[in-house]
C-alpha cells in the first residue's frame, strides 16, 4: 500500500484508538504519529484533519503525564482551527484541554486564563445558556475554589447549575460534578454538614449515571473521606477511602495517576 493512500492513514487511527481502548497509549501514540505524517502530506499541514488527529495525540500525551508536550500539540491544532473559518468552537475545546492539563499540574492561574479564553469564545458563539458554557463555567468555578476565591467560585457553579437544569435536567452527571464542587466549596468555609449533604449528592448521582466503579465515584469518595474524618466519623472515612481505593486500583494505570494528583 502506497504511503501516500489515505486508507492506510484510516487504518493507523483506527490502531490508535484500538490501542487507546486497551490503555496502552504510548503505542498508540506512535499510531496516530504515523496517520499525522501521512495527512499532512496527503491533505497539508493546515487541513482540518491534521488539527484533529495532533489534538487525539495531545490527549495520549496527557494520559502519559507527559503535559509539556501535550501543550506544544494542542498549541499546534489551535494554530490550524484558527486558520479554518467556522472552527472557533473547536479552538475552544482545546483551550479547555490544556486548562485541564495546566490543572493536574497545580498551576492554577494558567489553568484559569485558559478556561477563561474558552468560557468567551463559548459564550460568543453558542449564547450564554449552551451545555458548553455551563461546562466551562464549572470547571471555572472549581480553579477558583482550588485557589481560595470561594465566593466567586460558588457563583460560577450556580451559574453552571442553573444552565445544566435548563439543558440536560438535574440528573445528569455534570450536575452531579457541580455539586461536589460545592461540596468542595463548602468545605473550605467550615460548614461540613453543608458540605456532606453536597457530596452525597454527587455521589447518589454520578453512580447513577456512570456506574459503581466510575473514577468519578472515586473521586467524590476520596472528597468524603476526608471530610468524615474532619467530622471525627473514622470508621465512616475509613469505609470511603477503601471504596475509593478499590476502584482506582481497576482503573488503566494512566488515568489512575491522574486521578491520584487530583484534589
Amino acid at each position: 500500500m502506497q504511503e501516500d493512500n489515505p486508507t492506510l492513514s484510516s487504518t493507523y487511527n483506527n490502531v490508535g484508538y484500538a490501542l487507546k481502548l486497551l490503555g496502552r497509549y504510548e503505542e498508540a501514540t506512535s499510531y496516530f504519529q504515523r496517520a499525522l505524517e501521512l495527512k499532512e502530506n496527503i491533505f497539508g499541514k493546515d487541513h482540518l484533519s491534521v488539527a484533529f488527529t495532533t489534538n487525539n495525540i495531545a490527549g495520549l500525551l496527557k494520559e502519559q503525564g507527559k503535559y509539556d508536550e501535550a501543550m506544544e500539540y494542542h498549541q499546534k491544532a489551535i494554530e490550524i482551527y484558527k486558520k479554518n473559518d467556522g472552527e472557533a468552537e473547536s479552538v475552544a475545546e482545546i483551550y479547555e484541554l490544556m486548562a485541564d492539563s495546566l490543572k493536574l499540574q497545580h498551576k492554577l492561574e494558567k489553568a484559569l486564563c485558559h478556561y477563561r479564553k474558552a468560557f468567551h469564545i463559548y459564550t460568543n458563539a453558542l449564547g450564554n445558556e449552551h451545555f458548553d458554557v455551563a461546562n466551562t463555567l464549572n470547571n471555572i468555578g472549581e480553579v477558583l475554589w482550588m485557589q481560595g476565591d470561594l465566593n466567586e467560585s460558588m457563583k460560577c457553579l450556580k451559574d453552571a447549575h442553573n444552565i445544566y437544569s435548563k439543558t440536560v435536567g438535574e440528573a445528569h452527571c455534570n450536575v452531579a460534578e457541580v455539586y461536589r464542587n460545592m461540596g468542595h466549596v463548602q468545605h473550605k468555609e467550615n460548614e461540613l454538614g453543608k458540605s456532606l449533604e453536597f457530596f452525597e449528592k454527587a455521589l447518589g448521582m454520578f453512580t447513577d449515571t456512570l456506574g459503581s466503579d466510575h473514577e468519578e465515584v472515586a473521586a467524590t469518595c476520596k472528597a468524603m473521606g476526608t471530610l468524615l474524618r474532619q467530622m471525627g466519623r473514622v470508621e465512616a472515612a475509613i469505609e470511603m477511602d477503601g471504596r475509593a481505593n478499590g476502584i482506582r486500583q481497576s482503573l488503566p494505570s494512566g488515568r489512575k495517576a491522574q486521578e491520584e494528583s487530583d484534589p
